[in-house]
């Protein structure tokens, strides 16, 4: 069994595959498994939906989870999705996504840019310790201030 998106009414249903929605009737073989949905749903044209995407994919850690936010850290869009896609990054702690973060904490809007130096914090990792003493001499006081901050229990012995 496994969660479902239901082509014919959006309704969320846990099912067997080659099951009928319970809803409207339709088959769920031409469905779209949930958690492939959610990372379908990163690209979202109303950026909340994005940005829930992103957080119910942190929660939920399907195995694709990580690979579908480091996608979405790469390219550009509301600050609120890529606040939301550095968050969930930061959540699952994943070393591999420094490289995505650190670029995010660089560039861009400061809300996600304060976004993905949270998220390197909680990472934590020497990379991300790296990532962070970079971020740490940034233009904007904002970024700097976080990054001292963030780095500072990284660092203590």
């Amino acid at each position: 069994m496994r969660w479902w998106l239901c082509p014919g009414c959006g309704d969320i249903q846990y099912a067997h595959v080659g099951s009928s929605c319970r809803s409207c009737g339709v088959r769920l073989d031409q469905a779209v498994a949930f958690d492939d949905a959610l990372s379908l749903a990163l690209d979202h044209p109303d950026p909340g939906v994005a940005a829930h995407a992103a957080r119910l994919l942190a929660a939920r850690m399907p195995p694709n989870a990580t690979t579908a936010l480091r996608q979405r850290a790469r390219r550009p869009g509301a600050p609120a999705v890529l606040a939301a896609v550095a968050e969930a990054l930061g959540a699952l702690r994943d070393d591999g996504s420094v490289r995505e973060l650190a670029e995010m904490s660089r560039t861009g809007w400061l809300e996600a840019r304060c976004a993905a130096v949270e998220a390197l914090a909680a990472i934590g990792s020497a990379a991300a310790q790296v990532a962070l003493r970079d971020a740490a001499s940034d233009p904007s006081e904002v970024v700097r201030r976080l990054a001292r901050d963030r780095l500072r229990p990284l660092e203590a012995p």
